[in-house]
């Protein structure tokens, strides 16, 4: 990735707009830890790195997430649930519910699901990755 426009065909138009725009976040060129894990990220590879403080970590990080949660919204408002599709996928499973308890579900309401876990090591960090979110 050479810059951040390059992420326009991959991101929601809302995120990619927010990133860009002269009026917000105003970003052009990726950091070194940026340009090499945003792409792999969003191809979705697991990526591990580490680079310094100050160095772009945080946002090479949530470009990825952004894009994966609002990915799965999208495909649920079509009907599909694409995190229930990719989980069974991973554990090679195609677990169902019973009939009876899937009705009993549907009448209790949707449960809550988290789209995306943050974790961090510290509370310092955990501000700092909201105020960037």
């Amino acid at each position: 990735m050479q810059s951040f426009d390059e992420l326009r065909s991959v991101m929601p138009a809302w995120a990619a707009d927010n990133l860009l725009d002269s009026e917000r976040m105003r970003y052009r060129l990726p950091t070194p830890i940026q340009k090499h894990t945003v792409p792999l990220a969003l191809r979705g590879h697991d990526v591990m790195a580490c680079a310094q403080t100050g160095s772009g970590k945080t946002t090479a990080f949530l470009l990825p997430l952004i894009a994966s949660v609002a990915a799965g919204a999208e495909a649920e408002a079509g009907g599909i649930s694409a995190r229930s599709n990719a989980r069974q996928a991973r554990r090679g499973e195609g677990l169902r519910l019973s009939k009876a308890d899937e009705a009993r579900v549907r009448s209790e309401g949707t449960p809550a699901m988290p789209s995306a876990l943050v974790l961090a090591p510290t509370r310092e960090l955990a501000v700092q990755i909201e105020l960037e979110c």
